[in-house]
C-alpha cells in the first residue's frame, strides 16, 4: 500500500530510482498502477462535478450550499476512515 500512496512520489521525482539510487523493482507495474490511479482520480472529479451541475444552473447560493454539504460529508468520511487530525490533511504530502 505504501508503494502507491507514498513511495511512488519519490520514485517519480528520482527518475524511477529508489532511495538508494537503484532502479525501482517492477517499475513497469508501478507506472501502470500510477496511470490507473490518475485515471481513477479523474473519474472521481467528474463524479463530483456532475451532481454540481443542477445547483449551478439554479443559483450561486445553491452551489454554495451543495459545496458546504459535500465538504461536510467528506470530512465525516475522512474522520470515520481514521483521519483524526483533519488539519493535517491540508498539508501537501
Amino acid at each position: 500500500m505504501q508503494g502507491i500512496t507514498e513511495w511512488i512520489r519519490g520514485w517519480k521525482a528520482r527518475g524511477w530510482k529508489n532511495a538508494e539510487g537503484k532502479p525501482v523493482k517492477n517499475d513497469d507495474l508501478w507506472k501502470r498502477l500510477d496511470a490507473a490511479r490518475a485515471l481513477s482520480l479523474g473519474a472521481e472529479v467528474v463524479a463530483v462535478a456532475r451532481p454540481l451541475l443542477e445547483p449551478a444552473l439554479e443559483s450561486s447560493e445553491a452551489v454554495e450550499a451543495w459545496l458546504r454539504d459535500f465538504i461536510h460529508e467528506l470530512r465525516v468520511a475522512l474522520f470515520v476512515g481514521g483521519h483524526k487530525d483533519l488539519k493535517a490533511l491540508r498539508k501537501p504530502g
